[in-house]
């Protein structure tokens, strides 16, 4: 995400994470960037995405489901 700020590739995630669906996910590959570097980001998406439910599963739940892990 944090390398496509302010292109239409993050247009087209918020887009995605807007449809009800279980296969998207926040994570990172970059090393370079820590969890400080994406509050803007981040907030941008909260203030984008419809709902509470569609945001918790973007940043977590969908990750719990996929990787099948119970608490």
């Amino acid at each position: 995400l944090k390398r496509y700020e302010g292109t239409d590739v993050i247009t087209n995630i918020i887009k995605a994470i807007n449809q009800p669906n279980h296969n998207i996910v926040f994570g990172t590959d970059f090393p370079d960037y820590n969890l400080r570097d994406y509050l803007r980001l981040f907030n941008k998406l909260r203030s984008c995405i419809k709902s509470k439910l569609l945001r918790e599963n973007f940043m977590y739940k969908n990750a719990i489901n996929f990787l099948e892990l119970e608490f």
